[in-house]
């Protein structure tokens, strides 16, 4: 285990000497042909985060997205073979990088990708529109409803939606004309298309009570007491548009 270790920390880090114990072909230089090996496996890294993470790199550039990548990678390498794990940890990394935090709305965006990736690959469940029917029916107020797994809720001081939509792919880059709080919703739906959605604060407020298993009356509440603005119908046409789920109109805490 010691050895697997000392292996995987020279393969990142480029200072440190060629693990013992490896051999070559017969004239062939053992240091030369590791520092190949560990470029390869850097590159390939940051090449995967320039693929998961395509309106940051636009914002950036290639330069300085590469040149935080590698830092990234050497900080902090994969754990296990599913690299949107390994994805997921690069905007907190944003975070604590000095360089990045000078563009405020960076790790956000970015916060915004990773959603997209793991939207992509969460499990689904079964959509169950008479419960649906039921609660709409009576007191849906009382209802405790489960986000559909795929969703993903980033909220941000900075309009990080209307960003990322600039950003992503071939956008058009313009000047930001209202600099206000954005939150995003990113969900699948039920043909695996990823959708991100600006939610207005109220909506985010909900969504975010839903989350923790409060009703849905209790998160309006909430909505209301932080002066936030909700359209209580909206959100609710939000919900069966991500294909949240009733748990129950009444009940245990939503799991």
């Amino acid at each position: 285990m010691r050895d697997r270790a000392a292996f995987a920390h020279a393969l990142l880090d480029a200072h440190a000497p060629t693990p013992q114990g490896l051999r070559a072909s017969k004239g062939a230089s053992i240091d030369a042909r590791f520092a190949v090996y560990r470029n390869n496996v850097v590159s390939g890294l940051i090449d995967a985060l320039e693929d998961s993470f395509p309106a940051t790199l636009r914002i950036v550039g290639p330069d300085f997205f590469r040149a935080m990548a590698q830092v990234f990678v050497q900080n902090a390498p994969p754990r296990r073979a599913v690299l949107r794990a390994f994805a997921h940890g690069f905007p907190a990394f944003m975070d604590s990088f000095p360089p990045a935090q000078e563009i405020a709305y960076l790790a956000d965006v970015a916060r915004i990708e990773a959603a997209r990736i793991e939207a992509f690959h969460a499990a689904d469940c079964d959509e169950d529109a008479e419960a649906w029917a039921r609660a709409m029916s009576g007191d849906l107020s009382s209802a405790r409803i489960a986000l559909h797994p795929s969703a993903r809720l980033v909220r941000s001081h900075h309009p990080i939606v209307t960003i990322w939509r600039m950003n992503a792919r071939d956008g058009v880059i313009a000047p930001v004309e209202n600099w206000t709080a954005e939150h995003a919703l990113v969900y699948r739906d039920a043909n695996d298309a990823i959708h991100v959605e600006q939610a207005p604060n109220g909506a985010a407020t909900i969504l975010s009570g839903l989350r923790n298993g409060e009703t849905l009356g209790d998160a309006a509440g909430q909505a209301i007491d932080s002066a936030s603005e909700s359209d209580l119908t909206g959100v609710i046409l939000l919900l069966m548009r991500t294909r949240a789920t009733i748990l129950a109109e009444t009940g245990a805490k939503a799991r």
